[in-house]
């Protein structure tokens, strides 16, 4: 029956002026039964358009602002109560994306952003291809969605609209790690299909006025489509758009799979089409588009609502030159399986004349270990190891020069057969000159040759008697040696050295001096392949000072946050890349000492010889290193989030020994001739997250492995010699606690170069716990902090072994009008008091978030680099001055 098919209004509509949106967006909906059909007034309505990045509407890269406005004005007509907007972009903020459409609280018709970028954790039961998500707050505290998407073409999907626009329900930075779980274009559209069985959107909106064409989402080309499409089917609106471009919709993954999976329908029979135009705007004859006209301008329509077929669509407004692959897959079983498929097909390829290098390809590739990279170095365009690559496109995505397109391949692309065949003649020489080496090989075997050997046949396969000869040479080599050994023994420091091969053999004169040590990790030949990095002499000088007198030369600190330990990439949080002039605002402000955080694991990969740290990463490490060196600031570099792999218990912790190790010696050896102005940092806050006492100072097996990790990165960065001998490095409790728990079972090694990091939030009902009881400052709680400090000094102050606080801070609560940033001033300056009196450093923690939701730690706004909450800022440098 016809009321049974999913309905898809289609509403002519040739330009973005807000009221005549307003007016196509009002007739859409009302067909289809007005937008009480779709929502309640009391519910809580989240609105969610596509917002890929920061970009100017008119590129088409995101749902242009008169859609989106359209949309609240409706909802507010209504009289809907709570109505959000926003999304999670895979590069930058939510508000700085609608900064760039020119919307804010004052034009959105009363409906509030929202910065969707906190995440929960749902279970999903029945999941097909994913049984848990990572969501954004607000999506899971709607009642109900509106999803805007807009009409574009996708490199992994081919297009992307209803279907795939909600994937920006899971936030910004879990993206990237989507991909890699489910990373081809079918798994990954069973994965967005499932997104769509548990948040259930009411009602899709596809801004279709201007799409985008080519090399999409966010590198093609603006065209205009005239129309603006409507249902609360997903898969049909997105078979409608498929219809407009005389695109298969069985070939777009999202349509195939999510009609498989139940949220909607692609079949032609089971869709009904309805063209929503203006009687009026029929017979204006003006010589403009008239919007229920065909292309060439003549009259075509007679009702302002009526059935359309698709071909009927079509040829009012269709576009059959949309530049859309619309080629079948060419894929076999034997090519799918066997690797082929993966080395050969349609993959990305960076234009080096666009390129301007900026990395941030390599930044957001999801791949452990980097499909793409900077091995030819810096000064190079990047280059993809299409062995690892999974076509993903997130390079592609987020490319700002658009240099990035998907490549022709053999496999995949409208060359395809011509690749088939050049690949079959390949495969049938190969079989050829197979077959005729095999009846050469056996002609020469029966006639052998006579006389002197050539100098050819000298270099032939030696027969076996030659090889027996040669292994029981070895063999009596072996021997002689193995007899060697007994009767010389080595030294029992000695006698565990790894046993050399011909690939890593040096001379005495390559394994001595300060370029590789003699230690189980430098032994391990992929080390050998790590340049140092490059330093300037005059960054190289060690003054031989302490660790009590190096870290009295430390003052005022600031933290890095939410940038190169953000997982995903160093943008992946929503901050921008870290600039020069971001760390010299930091000096010009009057801090001396800057922490970096880093999480290495995620850019570590597992190879036959160990763990090895993508060499484009810390590379980018060095470069924000030097920035702030280059100030004369003193860099307290760590490895920080590594808590989801380095997990201290018996029973997880498994190879981490290794791997943590193998980090800390790359790390080491790369910066290993800065000066005493560079500081190692061990770990951040080692714990077991979720476990037993997690911020109470854990376990005595938590502890315990714990002290036997930063015994590691003692001994390790200590082998690598040269100026790690005596450089500071800052070991931790557990949590980097400052309880009793924790802190008794520091053990400090006998290293006079050796601190201690601790991390003090005190008192945390005031300056971290939402739900505390007191956002005032009225000095009642002074005692917290002083026993804070108390400790401090019991532990180590009192023993001659100086510490730290790399972290310390307190949120804003409140609003960005009506906050306790005045309390904070008050609490700030009894902070600075016992830090002074007991000579501890601080370093306030600054991840960039003022308001909004989320920790809101924010002081240095790093894309305006101006002050928030300066006042506080001010008062911690000023009121640090150690007695």
């Amino acid at each position: 029956m016809e009321n049974q098919r999913s309905l898809v209004a289609v509403i002519p509509c040739d330009d973005y002026d807000e009221q005549k949106v307003y007016e196509c967006l009002k007739r859409g909906i009302d067909a289809l039964g007005g937008i009480g059909e779709f929502v309640d007034r009391d519910e809580k309505i989240l609105v969610k358009p596509n917002l890929l990045s920061a970009a100017d509407p008119d590129k088409a890269v995101t749902t242009h602002p008169s859609v989106l406005k359209g949309v609240l004005r409706i909802l507010n007509e209504f009289g809907s109560k709570d109505v959000s907007f926003g999304d999670s972009p895979g590069h930058g903020s939510c508000e700085g994306a609608l900064r760039a459409l020119g919307m804010n609280d004052s034009n959105s018709y009363g409906a509030r952003i929202v910065p969707m970028s906190d995440e929960v954790h749902v279970d999903f039961e029945d999941g097909i291809a994913c049984k848990e998500f990572y969501f954004c707050k607000e999506v899971v505290e709607s009642d109900a969605i509106i999803n805007v998407c807009k009409m574009k073409t996708h490199a992994l999907e081919r297009v992307t609209g209803a279907v795939k626009n909600v994937y920006g329900f899971v936030c910004g930075f879990r993206k990237a790690a989507g991909h890699v779980k489910f990373p081809n274009d079918t798994v990954f559209a069973r994965m967005v299909a499932d997104i769509h069985r548990y948040t259930k959107p009411r009602l899709h909106i596809m801004d279709g006025i201007v799409a985008m064409e080519g090399n999409g989402p966010a590198a093609g080309v603006p065209v205009k489509m005239n129309v603006l499409l409507i249902s609360k089917d997903p898969v049909a609106l997105d078979t409608v758009f498929c219809y407009l471009v005389d695109l298969d919709p069985e070939l777009i993954p999202t349509n195939s799979q999510g009609a498989r999976m139940g949220i909607g329908t692609d079949s032609e029979d089971e869709i009904q089409i309805i063209l929503c135009t203006n009687n009026e705007d029929e017979n204006k004859g003006d010589g403009s588009l008239w919007l229920g006209d065909k292309r060439d301008g003549s009259p075509c329509l007679q009702n302002a609502n009526r059935t359309v077929t698709r071909s009927e669509l079509f040829e009012l407004y269709g576009n059959p030159k949309f530049d859309v692959g619309r080629e079948k897959p060419r894929k076999t079983f034997l090519l799918e399986y066997s690797g082929i498929m993966t080395r050969l097909s349609r993959r990305p390829v960076i234009d080096k004349s666009k390129c301007v290098k900026c990395g941030i390809c390599v930044e957001h590739c999801p791949v452990p270990g980097k499909a793409v990279s900077f091995k030819n170095g810096k000064n190079e365009p990047p280059s993809y190891d299409y062995s690892k690559c999974i076509r993903c496109y997130c390079c592609q995505e987020m490319c700002p020069k658009h240099a990035i397109a998907p490549g022709q391949g053999i496999f995949g692309n409208r060359k395809g057969r011509t690749g088939i065949k050049v690949l079959l003649a390949v495969i049938l020489l190969g079989v050829l000159v197979t077959i005729g080496t095999i009846l050469f090989l056996r002609s020469g075997s029966s006639n052998p040759p006579t006389g002197n050997p050539t100098q050819a046949d000298q270099t032939t396969e030696p027969s076996k008697t030659e090889i027996t000869t040669e292994t029981s040479k070895t063999e009596e080599s072996a021997s002689s040696k193995t007899e060697e050994n007994k009767a010389e023994p080595k030294d029992a420091d000695t006698s565990e050295e790894p046993v050399k091969t011909d690939d890593n053999i040096k001379t005495e004169e390559e394994t001595t001096g300060e370029d590789m040590n003699k230690t189980e990790a430098g032994t391990k030949e992929y080390f050998g392949s790590l340049d140092k990095k490059a330093v300037p002499s005059e960054y190289e000088t060690m003054r031989g000072l302490n660790a009590t007198e190096l870290v009295s030369e430390l003052k005022c600190g600031w933290n890095l946050g939410n940038s190169l330990e953000s997982l995903g990439s160093e943008t992946e949080w929503g901050n921008p890349a870290t600039t020069k002039e971001m760390i010299d605002a930091i000096t010009a402000k009057g801090f001396n000492t800057i922490r970096i955080p880093v999480s290495w694991g995620q850019y570590t990969e597992k190879t036959e010889n160990g763990y090895i740290i993508d060499r484009a990463f810390i590379e980018r490490v060095g470069e924000v290193v030097d920035y702030a060196i280059e100030n004369d600031m003193y860099v307290i570099l760590n490895t920080h989030h590594e808590t989801g792999w380095l997990i201290p218990t018996d029973k997880m912790i498994g190879d981490s020994y290794d791997k943590y190790r193998d980090i800390w010696f790359q790390i080491a050896y790369y910066f290993k001739d800065y000066g005493d102005h560079l500081i190692f940092e061990g770990l951040n806050e080692p714990r077991d997250e979720g476990g037993e006492k997690e911020w109470e100072g854990g376990t005595a097996e938590n502890r315990r492995i714990i002290s036997e990790l930063l015994d590691i990165f003692v001994e390790t960065v200590r082998s690598t010699g040269g100026n790690n001998e005596q450089r500071l490095l800052l070991i931790t409790s557990e949590a980097a606690c400052f309880m009793d728990s924790a802190l008794k079972d520091v053990k400090v090694p006998d290293d006079k170069y050796v601190g201690v990091s601790i991390h003090a939030y005190t008192p945390y009902d005031f300056t971290f716990n939402h739900d505390g009881d007191y956002d005032d400052w009225d000095g009642s709680h002074k005692s917290d902090i002083q026993w804070t400090f108390s400790q401090i000094n019991k532990y180590f102050l009192n023993k001659g072994i100086p510490v730290v606080m790399t972290e310390f801070g307190a949120e804003r609560k409140g609003s960005a009008t009506d906050n306790n940033d005045k309390e904070v001033v008050k609490w700030m300056r009894d902070y600075m008091t016992f830090a002074s009196k007991y000579k501890v450093p601080v370093v306030i923690w600054d991840n960039n978030l003022v308001n909004g939701n989320g920790e809101r730690f924010g002081l240095l706004n790093r894309r305006t680099l101006t002050w928030d909450r300066e006042e506080i800022v001010d008062t911690l440098i000023n009121g640090y001055k150690p007695e």
